[in-house]
C-alpha cells in the first residue's frame, strides 16, 4: 500500500518535477600576489556583499565587512551576466548566461545549464575563492562538465 501511495504522489508531482531545475556552485581556489587584488575592477563587475548565513555568529560575520578594523578579507556578488562577459569577452553577446554543453565523445545530444550570480571571497593572506554557480535541468550537466566536453553559448527562454 505505500508504494501504491508513493506512486500516486509521484505521478501528482511529474507535471511539477519536469519544471524544476537544479544547481551547483563550484569552488574555485585562487590565489593571488600582494597588490595584485584590483578592487576598482572587481567592482565593475560586481558589488561588496555582506555574508549573509545563520551559520555564524555576528562577531564571526563582521570579520568579513571590508571596512572593519578586524576584517579578514571580503566577498564581492558577481552578476551572471558581467560574469559571463569577462569570462568570454566579446564572444558573447550582452544578455547571454546560458549555454549548452555536450559530452566529451561528442553525442549530438546537448543539455542546457546558465550560470547564476557568482561570489569572490578574498582573504588578506591572498587568497580567494570564487563561487561559481550554474543552473541546469539534467544532472548529466555536471558529469559533462566535469570531464571537459564541449560549451557554446545558446539562447534560451526557460
Amino acid at each position: 500500500m505505500e508504494l501504491e501511495t508513493a506512486l500516486t504522489e509521484f505521478f501528482e508531482m511529474r507535471p511539477i518535477l519536469a519544471k524544476a531545475r537544479m544547481g551547483t556552485y563550484f569552488i574555485i581556489p585562487l590565489r593571488y600576489e600582494a597588490g595584485a587584488l584590483r578592487h576598482d575592477r572587481i567592482q565593475a563587475l560586481g558589488r561588496p556583499w555582506d555574508v549573509t548565513t545563520m551559520d555564524l555568529s555576528e562577531t564571526v560575520k563582521r570579520l568579513f565587512y571590508a571596512d572593519d578594523t578586524a576584517s579578514i578579507g571580503g566577498c564581492y556578488q558577481i552578476d551572471a551576466e558581467a560574469l559571463c562577459q569577462a569570462l568570454f569577452g566579446g564572444e558573447t553577446a550582452p544578455g547571454i548566461t546560458a549555454f549548452s554543453v555536450s559530452d566529451k565523445n561528442g553525442c549530438a545530444e546537448r543539455l542546457p545549464f546558465s550560470f547564476y550570480h557568482a561570489y569572490l571571497y578574498y582573504f588578506h593572506t591572498r587568497v580567494a575563492f570564487l563561487c561559481l554557480g550554474i543552473g541546469y535541468g539534467d544532472m548529466r550537466v555536471l558529469r559533462w562538465i566535469c570531464n571537459l566536453g564541449f560549451a557554446e553559448p545558446c539562447r534560451l527562454s526557460l
